[in-house]
């Protein structure tokens, strides 16, 4: 990128204007290489004339991101309201049986890490549905960032790992994966999903830890 400098007169001393110009052009040009990378700020071409608006605009919009970067919100775990949800229909809730739920995540760049426990008391209903759990409303699973992912095949992208312990059999290990909704996981041991007929079994709690790129 070239920037022409067409008239600077701020009526400064030679030397004030020398310093002025020193402190300019680096900043220009570091400026610049950022405008380059965004792809979405203001531009100048060869010939062009700087303006007070142009340049504000591009600072300010540095600005907003390196304040969104540095955020308390971001990397700050928080608590949301996480549900139980059919996780092939999640339209369809799954409110009975279950305890205690409760569900933190902390944003991480593009991508988020979750932690969540649930303590079934009773056997939850419906029954024979893969249980899912969703994610902070707004977020959606990015799953072009999933490079397994197969639009065809959603069930095997492995996102973390989950453990399901019960009175009499201890703690069984699983994973965490995708279904078919970007917003909802669900736990698996094997081939498939955790159901509620299975839980209903013998209740129990369930822990998930996972990471996962999301959007916006």
């Amino acid at each position: 990128m070239k920037i022409k400098l067409v008239v600077m007169d701020l009526e400064l001393s030679k030397r004030a204007k020398r310093i002025a110009a020193a402190v300019l052009v680096p900043a220009l040009v570091i400026a610049g290489g950022a405008i380059a990378y965004a792809g979405t700020l203001h531009v100048w071409n060869d010939g062009d004339m700087l303006n007070s608006s142009d340049l504000n605009g591009n600072f300010a919009d540095h600005e907003a991101r390196i304040a969104a970067l540095e955020s308390p919100a971001n990397g700050t775990w928080q608590s949301y309201p996480v549900s139980l949800v059919d996780a092939i229909n999640p339209t369809t809730k799954i409110t009975t049986g279950v305890g205690s739920n409760n569900a933190f995540y902390r944003r991480r760049g593009d991508s988020i890490e979750v932690r969540i426990y649930t303590d079934f008391n009773a056997p939850p209903s419906p029954s024979g549905v893969r249980i899912g759990w969703t994610l902070p409303v707004g977020l959606s699973i990015d799953t072009t960032k999933l490079p397994g992912h197969q639009a065809g095949f959603p069930y095997r992208d492995t996102l973390g790992t989950g453990v399901w312990s019960y009175a009499g059999s201890g703690d069984l290990d699983g994973y965490v994966n995708t279904v078919p909704s970007t917003s909802v996981v669900a736990f698996s041991q094997g081939a498939d999903d955790l159901r509620t007929d299975t839980v209903g079994i013998d209740s129990g709690v369930v822990e998930l830890f996972f990471s996962v790129p999301v959007t916006p």
